[in-house]
């Protein structure tokens, strides 16, 4: 725990026990969120005082904690999966004023083949454009989030029997 950490030890040991069964029994974020409000509202009724600084929340369990998952987040091409980088593919200027096609995929699945018809452009959209007060956004049509190496690398590791 920090040492400038606002969580006094009594009620830290109760938020790193419900991350951990969220890891050790792979639960969503959603329950993890609803659980802590669970506790954060029994707490709160048992003691006000003492735990009025309980969070509600697991986004702000986490931010209290300093617990931070750093995620790579990539625009997925429906049609052959293959990733972008969101900030390359929106560029500088994403509002625009009409709605445009976007940017489309540029993979190609047997670029070296001997035969022509087998070296085509996959040519899927992309973007989509959300459409705002004064214009439209481009937003990537999906995305897929995912977590740095440190932190793949670590729950590997947690895992149950892992030699």
């Amino acid at each position: 725990m920090c040492a400038d950490s606002d969580v006094e030890f009594s009620e830290s040991w109760i938020l790193i026990w419900i991350f951990k069964y969220q890891s050790r029994f792979r639960h969503s974020e959603v329950s993890i969120s609803s659980l802590i409000g669970f506790f954060s509202q029994v707490l709160k009724d048992t003691d006000s005082k003492r735990f009025a600084n309980f969070p509600s929340s697991s986004y702000s369990a986490k931010k209290l904690l300093r617990i931070d998952k750093t995620t790579k987040t990539y625009a997925v091409c429906l049609k052959c999966n293959n990733l972008y980088k969101i900030g390359e593919i929106l560029g500088q200027n994403e509002q625009v004023m009409e709605a445009s096609p976007g940017l489309k995929c540029s993979r190609v699945e047997f670029p070296k083949h001997l035969m022509k018809k087998y070296r085509k452009v996959c040519r899927e959209k992309l973007l989509k454009n959300v459409p705002v007060n004064n214009g439209y956004i481009k937003r990537p049509r999906i995305v897929f989030p995912m977590p740095d190496l440190k932190t793949q690398i670590f729950t590997m590791y947690q895992r149950p029997n892992f030699e």
